[in-house]
């Protein structure tokens, strides 16, 4: 099971959403790491100019799913780059 790192914004935008210890679990099987960039919104806007390797990706916590954006870095890894409570709304307008 990947190991789940966080960054402190990290910690406090997760701490928002009120996940529990298996919400978090089951985010650390969804992702190799989870850290929250401050220029999360810049960052989408480019990767949507520049086609980068940015994606949104959704997990299912209980009843609720959750949309996280994310990329791929050299090595490979899933970071998360914005966690948003928000079930069933695209994480770009989010953004905006």
């Amino acid at each position: 099971m990947p190991q789940l790192k966080l960054s402190q914004n990290a910690v406090a935008n997760l701490a928002e959403l009120d996940l529990s210890a298996a919400a978090l679990d089951k985010l650390s099987k969804a992702f190799d790491l989870v850290c929250v960039f401050p220029n999360a919104g810049q960052l989408s806007e480019r990767a949507k100019e520049q086609g980068e390797n940015m994606r949104e990706k959704s997990v299912r916590v209980g009843k609720r799913g959750y949309s996280f954006l994310y990329y791929h870095n050299q090595n490979h890894d899933e970071i998360v780059v914005l966690a948003v409570k928000a079930s069933r709304q695209n994480i770009f307008n989010i953004l905006d």
